[in-house]
């Protein structure tokens, strides 16, 4: 078995031709000198048995959860055949088996993306929908590196929807037929910072796999030649660092000022408040019981339209 030492040409020359389908895909990182490589590991529902297989498929931006792909199977081992996969669909594609190696099927099914710490993102945050409004490259040190950026309108539940901009985007091979204009996808907001947004997509990808779906132009441009760093691709937009200059803050949000905003919320980080600890500060301040965590929200809002009050921020929270 390939778990145990064997490898994916015996597997291929001693195994049987078949096709299977997709049912889970992980996606996770590890370091090899010194450098971040992604490796991407599937399960394979073969005749009602489940192999799970970690390989590199080349060109990977076709890969879809649900998919039929052809495959060799030998015991408990798989070797999906890339090449004959990609070929009905009129795409040259190659079988790299450098990477291959046969791993324990983990049990789940769907899509697990450990680049992106998703769970995290839900714990500080709230769920939103996200619409792209647009796709847009940049480049940076004289056009070394080239970046992309999602200009998005972000809605968490029955709330006014607000603009955001996110920086340095990547997209995931799984889920390159939703980078799109105009696609609604599913997204989780920091509810101290509104205008840091994750875009959820393994859950978007789960709801609309896009079997046999091409990737979308805009995804295709924003993998050409461009360099990020992996780990931090995910989906914050860089946090303003500009020293904050005077400015004239907007009114006060529900008896709320600007300032006073910025008091809670600082002391809320340092002395490590609990949400009732921080609306009864919220009230020496002339906040209304309870009303924190919306005025808190409000206040968000306003930053994600005002640069000001992001340097402000962002001065105040070193």
């Amino acid at each position: 078995m390939g778990l145990f030492g064997g490898g994916p040409d015996k597997v291929i020359a001693k195994g049987q031709a078949t096709t299977g389908t997709i049912v889970a895909i992980k996606v996770e990182t590890t370091t090899e000198n010194d450098s971040t490589v992604r490796q991407d590991q599937y399960v394979l529902s073969v005749a009602g048995q489940r192999l799970a297989v970690r390989q590199r498929l080349r060109p990977d931006d076709r890969v879809r959860l649900g998919m039929t792909v052809k495959a060799w199977v030998r015991d408990d081992d798989v070797v999906i055949d890339w090449a004959s996969t990609m070929q009905s669909q009129g795409v040259e594609a190659d079988n790299d088996l450098t990477r291959w190696k046969s791993v324990k099927d983990w049990g789940g099914t769907g899509i697990e993306d450990s680049t992106v710490d998703y769970a995290k993102a839900a714990k500080r945050g709230s769920p939103a929908h996200l619409r792209i409004e647009a796709i847009e490259r940049k480049s940076q040190l004289g056009g070394i590196i080239r970046t992309t950026t999602v200009r998005a309108t972000v809605t968490i539940g029955t709330d006014e929807p607000y603009e955001v901009e996110m920086g340095r985007q990547s997209f995931p091979h799984y889920a390159t037929h939703l980078v799109e204009v105009g696609k609604e996808l599913p997204a989780l907001v920091d509810d101290k910072r509104l205008d840091r947004v994750t875009i959820d997509w393994p859950s978007a990808a789960e709801r609309e796999p896009g079997i046999g779906v091409a990737p979308s132009p805009d995804a295709a441009g924003a993998t050409d030649n461009q360099v990020f760093d992996m780990m931090s691709a995910g989906s914050d937009a860089a946090a303003p660092t500009a020293s904050a200059a005077p400015f004239e803050p907007p009114p006060p949000i529900d008896g709320v000022s600007w300032d006073a905003y910025l008091e809670v919320t600082t002391r809320g980080f340092r002395e490590k408040l609990s949400p009732k600890d921080q609306d009864a500060l919220a009230q020496t301040f002339g906040a209304a019981p309870g009303a924190w965590p919306k005025i808190s929200q409000r206040w968000g809002k306003a930053m994600v339209r005002n640069v000001d009050l992001q340097r402000a921020y962002a001065a105040a929270t070193q």
